[in-house]
């Protein structure tokens, strides 16, 4: 949950916003499955930055797909 504090500058007034951001993890399987369903297939999918293959103690993964044959 966010709250955020904006303040005009011009004339000082501050409006609070609420934002709640739900989230969950997804893992490998779910990722390829997820792109295999829009129609694409799994080109790469890496740890960020390192490049790295994903292991249980990866936090960030970075997908890349392209749209499966016959399906551009």
């Amino acid at each position: 949950d966010y709250q955020v504090l904006v303040t005009d500058l011009a004339n000082g007034q501050t409006e609070e916003v609420r934002e709640r951001h739900r989230l969950r993890y997804l893992f490998a399987p779910e990722l390829k499955r997820c792109l295999r369903t829009a129609g694409f297939e799994t080109m790469q999918l890496n740890e960020w930055i390192s490049g790295a293959e994903p292991s249980d103690k990866t936090w960030n993964i970075m997908v890349v797909g392209r749209a499966a044959a016959g399906r551009a």
